[in-house]
């Protein structure tokens, strides 16, 4: 599920700015589905006013988290390279970028006692 949150992100991130307002719309309800995005985060993503998200999307329980959406592609690349150990390096980038490390960990699936064990370990072997 996860990967699909992050495929269907990148893809309405990255839609041209033509793109006809109900194709915005389905791709609102779309991450709506997903139940990661807050209403913020898909305005942010959609490009879409917040008062057509208000207007089209029902949302009746919480979610979402700090969130800069020009760190979609690094968010993709960093979920594709989970199939071996998770890249602290480009980890540690995002969530220095405006995403939060909670956030990322969700959207991700990556436990959060996972990372929060390779950021220690990784700046421990540093010094």
């Amino acid at each position: 599920m996860t990967q699909n949150a992050i495929e269907d992100a990148l893809a309405a991130y990255t839609r041209p700015p033509d793109t006809p307002r109900q194709k915005r719309i389905e791709d609102a309800h779309t991450l709506n589905s997903h139940g990661v995005f807050s209403k913020r985060n898909i305005v942010a993503i959609t490009g879409l006013p917040a008062w057509v998200i208000d207007a089209e999307i029902e949302k009746n329980y919480k979610t979402g988290g700090r969130f800069n959406p020009e760190m979609l592609p690094l968010i993709h690349d960093f979920h594709q390279s989970l199939d071996g150990q998770p890249d602290v390096s480009l980890f540690r980038m995002i969530t220095s970028q405006g995403v939060s490390f909670d956030f990322l960990c969700k959207l991700t699936g990556v436990p959060k006692s996972t990372m929060q064990y390779r950021t220690r370990d990784a700046a421990a072997n540093i010094r």
